[in-house]
């Protein structure tokens, strides 16, 4: 009721249709919860994935932006799952600057949970979470070494998003702050040693009272950045020569930028970005077909139903437990959209976890949203032969989550990756798996897999990325043509004609 009232009275005289809003209004305790989506993301993906609500006593849209999981490998950096609300937008605000970037380019946007991320072209690629700032938060309040410090004004880590300043370095931390970023720089590592020093310092009196707060702030920044610079891909994109983006307030930005020069790194300021970023999204959101209004209290629905998340899991992990739980593809050429369900629910009957329609078959795409509907948290439905990327956003908007294609497309490969979907090419060489792969496939499929078939991928498997699936797909018609694949390490298999 309240937002309704807000709304109505704020924008009272606008010829105003729609609000776009982002951060934690679209979380468990907004608004309404907004499921995440998966990197990597542009401000098509976001607008695509935006909950639409009308708050009661208002005739206003409101546009929620979702938040965006970054999933990593086992043993990659420092995790294996990241989270964002918010700070999303802020990185896609960035897109003007990003756009004359040939490479990589780290963006930093700190505050209380600290974020560094890469982005590609306006795009948001992956991310990094560190508790930084909540962690000086708790060190500085509630533990042993608070009970030598005091706080002066300048001391503090209150921000000020307001402020109109064009660099991040016009107003420098005391000293203090840099010997603690000294402090890091020189040691790196053995962190939970090293903050008892801001202790020792207070008890002999090498530091003033009022220079323990900024000291443990540097000794916590500088922690942060020698952790950032062992990321994957950070340090290649920073050795670029580009300069670090900094996005948010002033103060904790000032910081970064004295921290950063510390170890040889230039910054550039960019202030609050949110507002871009909400613009960005709000264009696109006109580009898309807008449902019926409704009055909605709980839950949300969603813009782009083909993206719709399906409880938080990622069609990746569908798919991952799809073919964990049985590694068949049924591969449905020429089915009819007056057979597909029937078809359809007798091969989930029969244990078919994943459903490929092939797109030479007739009306494809309708058949792929019958069955993606009918067969909703028991199959993961796709297409196949998948030759264009008008082909992949056609299976998107027809509810499809996984693209398969009998050859090596790095555009068709790019786009299904940006719209959050699994992406399984097709490949004879190893020079076109790893071009698969670099471009973010997420399984490969060898075809045909007939004569020597087998044999060329037990060479191929040696040299592959441990873990990666590989799928015989194309004369496969029984477990005695299917044993010499599963012998050289596919894991996978694609039935037709054999069905």
């Amino acid at each position: 009721n309240t937002l309704g009232t807000v709304l109505t009275t704020t924008l009272l005289g606008w010829e105003c249709k729609r609000v776009v809003m982002c951060g934690m209004i679209g979380s468990r305790n907004g608004l309404v919860e907004v499921p995440y989506v998966e990197a990597p993301v542009d401000a098509r993906k976001l607008a695509s994935a935006c909950a639409r609500v009308q708050p009661i006593d208002s005739t206003i849209d409101v546009w929620c932006i979702p938040g965006v999981m970054c999933q990593k490998e086992a043993g990659v950096g420092l995790g294996a799952e990241d989270v964002m609300r918010g700070e999303e937008t802020q990185l896609i605000g960035c897109n003007e600057i990003l756009k004359q970037s040939k490479g990589d380019r780290v963006v930093v946007l700190p505050g209380t949970h600290n974020k560094w991320a890469l982005m590609r072209n306006g795009m948001l690629v992956r991310f990094w979470t560190f508790m930084t700032g909540e962690v000086f938060g708790v060190l500085r309040n509630h533990t042993i070494l608070s009970r030598l410090m005091t706080t002066k004004d300048n001391n503090t880590n209150d921000d000020d998003d307001n402020k109109k300043e064009t660099t991040a370095t016009q107003r420098s931390p005391p000293p203090a702050f840099l010997q603690g970023v000294q402090h890091a720089k020189s040691v790196k590592g053995g962190l939970l040693n090293h903050l008892f020093s801001v202790r020792t310092h207070g008890l002999f009196n090498h530091l003033e009272p009022s220079e323990l707060e900024p000291y443990l702030g540097g000794l916590l920044q500088g922690t942060d950045i020698n952790d950032a610079l062992t990321l994957p891909g950070v340090r290649d994109a920073i050795q670029s020569g580009d300069p670090v983006l900094l996005v948010g307030g002033t103060t904790l930005c000032e910081q970064y930028a004295t921290a950063l020069k510390a170890f040889g790194i230039s910054s550039q300021y960019m202030g609050d970005t949110a507002c871009t970023g909400l613009k960005m999204v709000a264009h696109e959101l006109l580009k898309l077909p807008i449902a019926p209004l409704t009055a909605i209290r709980n839950p949300s629905v969603s813009a782009g139903e083909a993206l719709e998340a399906k409880k938080n899991k990622s069609a990746l992990q569908e798919f991952k437990s799809a073919m964990a739980t049985m590694p068949l593809v049924a591969i449905l050429r020429g089915i009819t959209t007056d057979q597909v369900v029937e078809v359809g629910e007798a091969l989930v009957e029969a244990g078919f976890t994943v459903i490929e329609v092939p797109l030479n078959s007739p009306n494809p795409f309708e058949s792929i949203r019958l069955l993606a509907k009918a067969l909703k948290g028991r199959a993961v439905v796709g297409a196949g032969t998948v030759l264009t990327t008008k082909d992949v956003d056609a299976v998107a908007a027809a509810g499809g989550t996984l693209i398969v294609s009998p050859n090596t497309n790095v555009e068709v490969i790019r786009r299904t990756v940006e719209l959050g979907m699994v992406s399984a090419p097709g490949f004879q060489t190893p020079s076109e798996a790893f071009t698969a792969l670099e471009a973010g496939a997420h399984a490969l499929k060898q075809f045909p897999a007939v004569g020597s078939a087998a044999a060329i991928l037990k060479g191929t498997m040696a040299v592959l990325p441990k873990g990666t699936l590989v799928l015989a797909v194309g004369g496969i018609k029984n477990l005695e043509t299917m044993s010499p694949f599963w012998a050289v390490g596919a894991r996978g298999f694609g039935l037709g004609s054999a069905l």
